[in-house]
């Protein structure tokens, strides 16, 4: 499943400075001692809409704390947004 969704977005090449790792345990704790080597954490947000909408949640919060390197959180669209 991890290699299906890399292919989807890299295609049959994978930029050589991706490195790809699959990590079980709690998200905030496995992000965050991920990041000490990283040169940058990427992390989605899901959103909720309306007024939740604008709040990050409590991974993307952590991460955004106590990583040891920069991290960019992406917003999923919308319903309908990327029509």
């Amino acid at each position: 499943m991890l290699n299906q969704a890399v292919t989807s977005v890299f295609g049959s090449a994978t930029p050589n400075n991706v490195k790809i790792n699959l990590v079980q345990g709690n998200p905030k704790t496995a992000l965050v001692k991920t990041s000490k080597n990283a040169g940058l954490l990427i992390v989605g947000r899901r959103g909720h809409g309306g007024l939740g909408g604008l709040l990050i949640g409590s991974v993307s919060s952590s991460c955004i704390a106590h990583a040891k390197c920069p991290v960019l959180v992406v917003h999923a669209p919308e319903d309908g947004e990327n029509d």
